[in-house]
């Protein structure tokens, strides 16, 4: 396989930790310090602690870059091996403050947001959804937490027309503005909630693994064509261009019922055609 088209992800896990079992030197946030072959380690002023254990601390782990499912699943084990092989309940919690970012790249020259329609991430949202809610690895608790703080402040649902027009912020389920950076895009939406058992942590890390693989083969699909040509008549294209200097969504209605939306720019240019 060509290595530039292999499959590249990134994994931040955001956690309390029990100080009096492990503990950690902190870099600053951004410039973590190395931990083991896969990890740096580093603070976040986001994170509060649960205040489940009697010295805790809290910090944001950030694995380098893994090119393979091999890879991916020696940084989680090197993770757990962090933790001196304690139950999880007894040296890790994760609150709502708490993320789990998935960052997904093919290369720097390639953009996922470019190649894949805003319906394939919304499709692959639901395979997440759907295999959390059906995992007989998760406690039902779990899976209740996992799922409730999917949609929050800083990892907010994304919309069509938002998608296309690229009036995202970096806080939401999808921030294209890291892949514009060369970070992959960056899934912001998943978390450990409720995990309270280094089974569920695999469980949800396997779940996370398969959903971005389907997306990484998507790519190859007759799904990742977004752009389409269309025949404007005159009294469309006038609509189109008088309104472009706003930044408009103009729908055309096609023979048989079928709608044909456009997403202008502020400076005229048709950005994509979704039919």
């Amino acid at each position: 396989m060509d290595k530039r088209n292999r499959i590249k992800i990134g994994i931040e896990i955001e956690c309390c930790y029990n100080r009096d079992i492990v503990d950690f030197e902190r870099g600053s946030y951004h410039d973590g310090i190395s931990a083991g072959n896969s990890w740096k380690i580093e603070g976040d002023g986001s994170l509060r602690n649960s205040h489940i254990f009697d010295n805790e601390n809290n910090a944001e782990f950030v694995s380098s870059i893994l090119g393979s499912k091999k890879t991916y699943i020696k940084a989680l084990k090197e993770f757990r091996d962090f933790f001196k092989g304690y139950p999880l309940s007894e040296v890790l919690d994760f609150n709502n403050s708490c993320g789990n970012h998935i960052h997904i790249g093919i290369n720097n020259k390639k953009k996922y947001h470019n190649k894949l329609s805003f319906d394939i991430f919304a499709e692959m949202r639901e395979k997440y959804f759907k295999a959390i809610k059906e995992s007989d690895k998760l406690s039902e608790d779990t899976k209740e937490k996992i799922l409730n703080q999917y949609f929050r402040g800083y990892a907010q649902k994304i919309n069509k027309s938002a998608w296309y027009l690229n009036r995202l912020s970096r806080g939401v389920e999808f921030n294209k503005q890291s892949e514009n950076s060369g970070l992959g895009i960056e899934w912001r939406s998943v978390n450990l909630c409720g995990v309270k058992t280094w089974t569920e942590f695999n469980a949800v890390f396997e779940i996370i693994y398969n959903c971005v693989e389907w997306l990484f083969k998507q790519r190859t699909t007759s799904h990742k064509g977004k752009f389409k040509a269309l025949r404007l008549n005159r009294v469309k294209l006038n609509e189109l261009q008088s309104g472009a200097t706003k930044g408009i969504i103009l729908t055309i209605e096609k023979k048989g019922g079928e709608n044909i939306t456009l997403n202008i720019k502020s400076d005229c240019e048709v950005l994509q055609c979704v039919i």
